[in-house]
């Protein structure tokens, strides 16, 4: 009679039914019965996988517990590869690259940096990490750039003229500063300003005037101060008058603040 704390199983190797405790059984773990059985199957060849290491292209054997995991250097057949492998930047980076025609964007199929970022990234290796400015990740981008022209600078950008952050093809590819990249947005009508801008679009969702829980002055206060100002006060007085600060008073009156106040 079996216990209300175990249960019947069927050996993985010979089949035989067997009891077990309910604590010691992981669900979608394979179970054997003794200790022979579990090392007849995780000893016997005939259950390894054949894979091709991916650097030297060796066959090797592999369990198939190791080729059920998703890590990189189970695709290896010695320590050495996978570390040649990882040195290999150039190799890396073309792995993870859609090519297209010269004048297409090539898109980056690997890693991106970050849940918001779209640009690719790539681990550097040690032996390259001088050339990228000692960093362990870089942009897919910078290396496209690198590997086109020879040289990079670090202190520098690496922007696209298609606007588009997974593209790696180094036609589309320019190296600027901050401004050089701010310009070529505003030269192509992407910024946000006029009606693009979020206080345009959402204007729900900015908090003007006394919503703003900041705000020193009232709109009764404001049309007040402007009437005074019209009247000949100036601004040090003004502002002793609303008992508030001169810069508060000074933006209100000449509609740098409270635009929206006519």
């Amino acid at each position: 009679m079996v216990g209300v704390n175990y249960s019947t199983h069927i050996c993985s190797y010979c089949h035989s039914p067997f009891t077990r405790h309910k604590s010691s059984v992981i669900p979608g773990q394979r179970l054997f019965c003794s200790r022979r059985c579990y090392l007849a199957v995780h000893e016997s060849k005939a259950h390894y996988s054949t894979i091709n290491c991916k650097q030297c292209q060796k066959i090797f054997l592999r369990a198939p517990s190791e080729v059920r995991l998703k890590s990189k250097s189970r695709v290896f057949c010695s320590r050495e590869c996978y570390l040649e492998y990882g040195d290999d930047l150039p190799a890396r980076f073309w792995e993870h690259v859609q090519q297209g025609a010269p004048d297409e964007c090539w898109c980056w199929e690997g890693a991106l940096g970050g849940s918001k970022n779209k640009y690719g990234d790539i681990h550097v290796p040690v032996s390259w990490r001088a050339v990228f400015g000692d960093v362990t990740h870089t942009g897919a981008h910078r290396v496209a750039f690198f590997l086109h022209h020879g040289h990079i600078n670090n202190a520098l950008l690496i922007c696209h003229f298609c606007d588009n952050p997974p593209c790696i093809n180094w036609r589309h590819l320019f190296q600027g500063t901050i401004q050089d990249n701010a310009c070529d947005m505003v030269n192509k009508g992407r910024s946000a300003k006029g009606d693009r801008h979020p206080s345009r679009l959402y204007p729900e969702q900015r908090k003007r005037g006394e919503n703003n829980p900041r705000a020193t002055l009232t709109a009764d206060k404001v049309r007040e101060a402007r009437m005074l100002r019209e009247a000949g006060w100036t601004f040090p007085a003004i502002a002793k008058h609303c008992d508030v600060g001169i810069s508060a008073i000074t933006f209100a009156i000449k509609r740098q603040t409270w635009k929206h106040i006519p």
